[in-house]
């Protein structure tokens, strides 16, 4: 072997191992793949590694003196590792394709011409190794390993995907359970409070109703929505809410809107509960009346909503994520994640100097013109 030849020789081995140790370690490390595929790709990418190993021992052997019989064994070796990946490629195909390998045609065809080459190495070993160089043989092993790991990293991706799609489907129910946990004492006393203005104001009862109504029918909507919605839905959820509860609180409920900038997308339920947890936890029959903001603009990086209250707020309330467990912790912790999930946006909580609370929620931009992430 010429000094060329042996440098690009040299130089493709190196590249086709570098490839499947990137292949072995993705396997192992790289979450988001289930176990099958982890399990099969590893000792796939494990058999073609030894393989290309003894194959670069065996050009390191080739033509040295004395040398023959283990050279031969060497060849021998790494022919037999590098077969092994025809029938453990149909194996997997006759996986994905749902059969029983040990009923598959295909799988028992490819498995008996495998028997026979493995039977026949041992009889035309000098008749090959003349034939095939190491050079010819260089880059049949590249196009193998570039298949190999395209293969793997477009299966990767798939399981990605369906990874993310299931966390999309945990978002969605968890906007189910959301819906099913409406305060009922706040539908009692809605009721009630209906009850009562049809005899004192029936004008504002029959506002009250219709107000109610859509509150109801935007709870109820949002279980069929699995896709981010248009902030302008969303606010007119939060506004028959709090048209309700203005109804209810009478002149101890303020609420100012400064919502210029409404063309985004993020998930159902996301700015209604936070302002009936500022409503929840702000309001005191003792103190003075409740004032809750909500204002929106567009930033550098996407859409900003604001909720601040001067209320007195819950405990803890910039560590949404503490273990006591209690309902509005879980609640924002639950509007966090999916707004992670299903927008990329984030939440941030923050104790106001003067009182109350301040909720931010940003939107990136991809995701306010998009809708969704993945």
């Amino acid at each position: 072997m010429n000094g060329l030849a042996e440098q690009i020789t040299f130089l493709g081995l190196g590249a086709t191992v570098a490839m499947m140790a990137l292949g072995l370690m993705s396997a192992i490390v790289i979450p988001g793949i289930d176990r099958w595929n982890r399990h099969f790709f590893a000792v796939f990418f494990t058999v073609f590694l030894m393989s290309r190993i003894v194959y670069t021992v065996d050009v390191i052997l080739y033509g040295m003196p004395g040398m023959e019989p283990v050279e031969k064994a060497v060849w021998f070796l790494q022919s037999l590792l590098g077969s092994i990946p025809m029938p453990m490629f149909t194996f997997y195909l006759v996986h994905c394709f749902g059969e029983d390998w040990r009923r598959s045609a295909l799988f028992s065809s490819v498995l008996a011409i495998w028997g026979l080459y493995v039977l026949l190495l041992p009889v035309p070993v000098i008749f090959v190794y003349l034939i095939f160089s190491a050079s010819g043989l260089l880059f049949t092993d590249i196009g193998i390993s570039l298949s190999a790991l395209s293969m793997f990293f477009i299966i990767l991706h798939d399981q990605v995907e369906q990874n993310f799609r299931q966390q999309r489907k945990i978002a969605h129910q968890r906007v189910s359970l959301m819906v099913l946990q409406m305060r009922p004492h706040f539908i009692y006393n809605t009721m009630m409070s209906i009850y009562y203005l049809c005899k004192q104001n029936p004008d504002l009862a029959q506002q009250v109703t219709l107000d109610f109504t859509t509150y109801l029918r935007k709870n109820f909507t949002a279980l069929a929505s699995e896709e981010p919605i248009p902030f302008s839905e969303e606010l007119e959820h939060t506004r028959a809410y709090l048209a309700v509860e203005q109804a209810q609180f009478d002149d101890m409920l303020f609420i100012d809107y400064d919502t210029p900038h409404v063309d985004f997308r993020l998930p159902p339920l996301t700015l209604q509960p936070i302002v009936e947890n500022a409503v929840k936890h702000g309001m005191d029959p003792d103190s003075a009346a409740l004032h809750i903001q909500i204002a929106t603009r567009r930033t550098g990086s996407g859409s900003e909503i604001v909720v601040a209250d001067n209320g007195s707020g819950f405990k803890a309330a910039g560590d949404f994520e503490s273990a006591n467990g209690s309902e509005p912790h879980n609640a924002l912790k639950n509007i966090r994640e999916r707004l992670e999930i299903m927008c990329g946006g984030n939440m941030e909580i923050e104790s106001q100097d003067g009182g109350g609370t301040m909720v931010k929620v940003t939107i990136p931009e991809r995701n306010a013109e998009e809708g969704y992430l993945f």
